[in-house]
């Protein structure tokens, strides 16, 4: 319950910043619309008789990846400071982990990167990471997002396009 109230003050905070091709987590957008983008996208090509070549990708364990730093640098960047930076600090960097094989359990190691999968605010934080993904991409490419996965896609009408 608590993490649902910090993910949705953190979504309102966020939400004006997050790139427009993003479709998970986002209020009246999801992978319907996406999906649906993308199709128009498909039939525009075949009305046009041209080419649309197709990149699927999926970050792998992508959230087991974060790096806190960036993370928090881009928190901060959005103005998040004071106690709710704080506790986001804390949230990320205070969490422990033990790897636990039949009845073996090891020690509890501190988790350097990652944010928590199950959880609210998890896929919110990861979105943060690829947020700029469609801004560095070469200007003809499209970028489609859901969460951890991407399509980038390009009309080819000639050889050299």
């Amino acid at each position: 319950m608590f993490g649902a109230l910090i993910t949705k003050k953190l979504s309102l905070i966020i939400s004006p910043f997050i790139c427009k091709n993003q479709h998970g987590f986002k209020p009246k957008i999801s992978n319907s619309t996406n999906i649906i983008f993308y199709q128009t996208k498909i039939l525009s090509a075949l009305n046009e008789r041209v080419q649309l070549d197709t990149i699927y990708t999926d970050f792998q364990k992508a959230f087991d990846k974060v790096n806190h730093t960036i993370l928090l640098y881009k928190l901060f960047h959005f103005d998040i400071r004071g106690n709710f930076f704080n506790w986001l600090k804390s949230y990320l960097r205070s969490r422990t982990q033990a790897v636990k094989m039949s009845s073996q359990v090891c020690n509890d190691f501190l988790v350097s990167s990652s944010v928590p999968q199950g959880s609210h605010l998890g896929p919110l934080l990861f979105i943060l990471i690829i947020n700029d993904l469609s801004s560095i991409i070469y200007s003809s490419v499209d970028v489609l997002l859901f969460v951890d996965e991407a399509k980038l896609f390009s009309v080819i009408k000639t050889p050299k396009s």
